[in-house]
Formats: structure tokens, sequence, C-alpha cells
């Protein structure tokens, strides 16, 4: 899959978590790569709202008994069972290093013994990024613009959820840096 299309697939999925979330006040509390369907076109759809909580608008989190898919499940909510809707964001935080990486969150592969999250913050941390990169990334992808794409995960799976963006601005960013892409501006 070419570095644009990855950046498309990642900019829509933003896009209807933060109408989801600016319209309903729902949280998914399951986005995860297999609840990302694509159709023939690969246009995105968000799917398996099973578990989604609806918060009150007078509400900014709710107590909860912790649901969704290990590796994908904010830390923070995961220790707590207070949800927010920066629970999806980290979500969709191991999604997009999914993207980059080209590896599932649990790998059989022994430098990810401490899961991807740890594998790929570090990795990023020690400006080793090219290292773990999809073949195709590395390939399709400008410099700049798979270091934005990384530093925006990086942001979406901050352990803590006050530091980490709103699927908002996530949206926004990525709408900035697939405009760049496509007209090969620095971003």
């Amino acid at each position: 899959m070419t570095f644009e299309r990855r950046l498309n697939i990642a900019t829509q999925t933003a896009k209807a978590l933060a109408h989801i979330q600016s319209t309903t006040q729902i949280i998914h509390r399951d986005i995860k790569s297999s609840n990302i369907l694509l159709t023939d076109d690969y246009t995105v759809k968000v799917s398996d709202f099973g578990i989604s909580r609806f918060i009150p608008l007078d509400q900014t989190h709710i107590q909860t008994l912790v649901h969704g898919t290990l590796g994908y499940i904010d830390p923070e909510y995961f220790r707590s069972g207070i949800l927010t809707e920066k629970s999806d964001v980290y979500s969709f935080g191991m999604v997009l290093v999914e993207l980059i990486t080209g590896r599932k969150v649990f790998s059989n592969d022994e430098t990810e013994n401490l899961g991807l999250v740890v594998f790929f913050v570090s990795t990023l941390e020690s400006y080793c990024l090219i290292e773990i990169l999809d073949d195709q990334v590395k390939k399709d992808g400008i410099s700049n613009d798979i270091k934005c794409l990384a530093k925006l995960a990086k942001d979406c799976i901050e352990l803590e959820g006050k530091k980490r963006p709103s699927i908002m601005e996530v949206k926004e960013r990525l709408e900035e840096l697939r405009q760049c892409f496509i007209n090969k501006e620095f971003c």
C-alpha cells in the first residue's frame, strides 16, 4: 500500500471520528485496524460500534468498565476506567503507528517484546525511525511527510490524555499533511 493511500486512510478515518465525536458525543472505544473497513476504491468506513458510549454534553468523561482491544486501549482509561474523547485518540494513534510501520500491535518479533508503542516511541526518540518504517512507506514517502506523520502518531499515543491532541486537531493536521503531500510542498 502506497504512502499516499495510507495517508488518505488515516485522514478519512480521523474525519469520521471527528464527525462522530462532534455531532453525537459518542466514543467508539474500539478503534483498531480491523474496524476500519475499505471499499473497492479505498473509501474508509468505520465499523463496529457495539461497545461505543455516549458522553452527555455537560460532561467531559464517564466512569465505565473498560472495553476494547488490548494494544489499542488508552492506558489511562485502562488504569482508571475513566473514558474521554482522548481515549479514541490513543487508539487511532496506534492505527497510525501500524500504517507507518506495517507492523501489528502484537507481534512475535523479539525486538517488540515490550509492544509496538514502546518500540515505536523509543525508535523515534533515538532518531532511528527509518529502521522501523514499512518498506513501501520508505519508497513512496517524502522524508518530512513521514516525520510529520510519525510525530502526530507519537502525540496521539502520549500516556497522559491531556497531552494528546483532540481528534479534531488530529484531523486538521492530517488534512494539512495530505494537502502538502499532494502539492509536493514542505509542511
